[in-house]
């Protein structure tokens, strides 16, 4: 009796990419909005919330948290507005700083 079942080969569907190919085809997965970024700021120093605890419950990670309360202390609401992103074509080419 012969057996009705295929060997599979390799694999046939092609991976997602990897590495800076898949950073620069996706938008930056943990881009806080400015309100959630004063609203957590505002529980750990006006409401004297827990930072683990207000970093838990608002989904962002503790070292975030922490350099967020630290801007905040030193530049006030300004330092947690987004900051605007450079793309690629802004940054100088070497050959162009050596021309």
């Amino acid at each position: 009796m012969e057996s009705t079942k295929k060997v599979q080969g390799k694999r046939k569907i092609p991976r997602p990419p990897r590495g800076a190919a898949r950073r620069r085809s996706q938008k930056h997965a943990h881009c806080h909005p400015f309100e959630i970024r004063r609203k957590a700021v505002q529980l750990c120093m006006e409401e004297e919330f827990p930072v683990r605890q207000v970093a838990r419950e608002m989904g962002v990670g503790l070292s975030t948290l922490g350099k967020w309360v630290r801007i905040y202390r030193e530049q006030g609401e300004v330092g947690l507005q987004p900051q605007p992103r450079r793309s690629v074509s802004q940054r100088p080419k070497l050959a162009q700083a050596m021309a």
